[in-house]
């Protein structure tokens, strides 16, 4: 951790110039995820996004790549990224259960099938 270095920013530069793997290191040196998610879903890398944003234990962070992964992809693609997610799986469930229950039914049918 360099004072006054924001990681994050190089590593803006770094995928915007062609560099993603050197943007991907570089954010492993950011030490807000509030930076780091932001950027990894912009770079595809939702897993890791999410990943992260469980790591730093921030529900709405959490909530933010989810929400950002509903606009994006189908329920089953949003199912399978939190399969193995219990943090991420269980405020999908409450945020469907209060939202869109037809979807939570879905969650649920799916989790069932598998």
């Amino acid at each position: 951790k360099i004072p006054g270095v924001s990681f994050a920013s190089i590593a803006e530069t770094a995928h915007a110039s062609g560099h993603g793997e050197l943007a991907k290191m570089l954010l492993d040196y950011e030490p807000r995820a509030s930076e780091q998610v932001p950027l990894l879903l912009t770079m595809g890398e939702t897993d890791h996004a999410l990943t992260k944003a469980i790591e730093s234990g921030d529900t709405d962070l959490v909530y933010y790549v989810l929400l950002e992964v509903m606009g994006r992809a189908s329920d089953p693609e949003l199912f399978l990224l939190v399969a193995n997610k219990p943090v991420a799986a269980d405020l999908l469930v409450k945020y469907f259960s209060e939202q869109d229950p037809r979807r939570l039914a879905a969650f649920y049918e799916l989790n069932d099938e598998q």
